[in-house]
């Protein structure tokens, strides 16, 4: 394709005027002056960096802004669920327990604590759940 001069204009570039803009990987076979061809054209370099399309692109994938996903937010919020609800099953059994006349020694109690724990909350939920907002 063949690029021709910039109007001679006080504006600034922009992308409307692609006809007189070379782009990354674009190769210049020939550049002459239009009013004298035997010389070569002036250029300016417009836009380097992560200021070009190609830039904005790679600084995108580079610097990530890693947002919370909806399906990892509804996880936690649930995990929370299931230990609050654990909790609240392991007070109303410590109550239970500790109000008959006869109190249990702790190690009684607190091993069924810990089984109303993994019984709310399996161990392998959380696993699953960061799989699958790797997945997502």
């Amino acid at each position: 394709m063949i690029k021709t001069q910039l109007p001679a204009t006080n504006a600034d570039f922009s992308e409307s005027e692609k006809g007189h803009i070379l782009f990354s990987g674009t190769t210049c076979i020939t550049s002459e002056k239009i009013e004298d061809p035997s010389q070569p054209a002036v250029a300016m370099v417009y836009q380097t960096g992560f200021n070009t399309t190609k830039g904005l692109l790679i600084r995108a994938i580079m610097f990530n802004n890693p947002g919370k996903y909806q399906f990892e937010k509804d996880g936690n919020r649930f995990l929370l669920y299931l230990i609050g609800m654990s909790i609240c099953f392991i007070i109303a059994y410590y109550i239970i327990a500790y109000s008959a006349e006869e109190k249990p020694p702790f190690g009684e109690v607190a091993l069924p604590s810990v089984d109303i724990t993994l019984t709310m909350v399996p161990p392998g939920l959380t696993v699953c759940l960061t799989l699958g907002i790797q997945y997502a």
